[in-house]
């Protein structure tokens, strides 16, 4: 559990969590959901807070001048329907700079269960069946990627269940944008189709035509 709690918060929070592929809600088994949580608040705990100039900061500024205040509101949601902030200083701050929550237990009475934070807040939802995880993702709009963590003959059924409903599954790995080979995919309304460096570059550049009669002409071309 401490392992994989270790890279979760890494995969959640790396650049305050505003990354299109940063893990978004945590699904936990009931039976050891209190102890994730509780790996998860002990390594947000340990993140230094600064700017990013700093050395060993972990959590810097958010760049939305309201960001702050939506990030309070899905905490203070939470609470009021009986979610706890697991880790000290959870929620708190000032100005743009805000100490990430883990919140813990997150169900589906909560907004946090359903949108997309895209922030410091780390929701962590206990599940009876895996079944209740597959239905989350069959239900949201959201289809880019998932982390499933586990044994490979636990993994192997989950991965395949939530392949028909995201565009990438990482098997005991973070979800991620790279390595750019694999190119960037998504699904549903978080959008259609693949993109990497290769066809990034396609996209944003156009073929022209270079001819001459003289093939000397061309040669200082076809050197570069």
């Amino acid at each position: 559990v401490a392992a994989v709690a270790g890279a979760l918060v890494k995969g959640a929070l790396g650049f305050n969590g505003q990354r299109c592929t940063a893990e978004k809600i945590i699904f936990a088994p009931k039976a050891i959901a209190a102890e994730v949580a509780k790996a998860l608040a002990d390594r947000v705990a340990g993140l230094k807070l600064g700017m990013p100039w700093e050395e060993g900061v972990g959590i810097v500024p958010l760049p939305e001048a309201d960001k702050l205040a939506a990030m309070g509101a899905y905490v203070d949601d939470g609470l009021a329907k009986g979610a706890k902030v697991v880790n000290p200083k959870g929620g708190q701050g000032c100005f743009s700079l805000m100490h990430p929550a883990v919140l813990f237990p997150v169900d589906a009475r909560m907004r946090i269960f359903h949108e997309e934070q895209f922030g410091p807040v780390v929701p962590v939802a206990p599940y009876d069946s895996v079944d209740e995880v597959v239905a989350w993702q069959r239900a949201s709009p959201f289809g880019q990627q998932a982390g499933v963590w586990g044994p490979p003959d636990r993994v192997r059924p989950v991965a395949e269940a939530l392949a028909r409903f995201v565009a990438r599954v990482n098997l005991n790995d973070v979800c991620q944008r790279g390595p750019d080979s694999f190119g960037f995919t998504a699904t549903d309304k978080s959008g259609f189709g693949t993109l990497s460096l290769r066809e990034a570059l396609l996209t944003f550049s156009r073929p022209v035509l270079i001819q001459s009669r003289d093939p000397a002409q061309l040669s200082p071309f076809a050197a570069s």
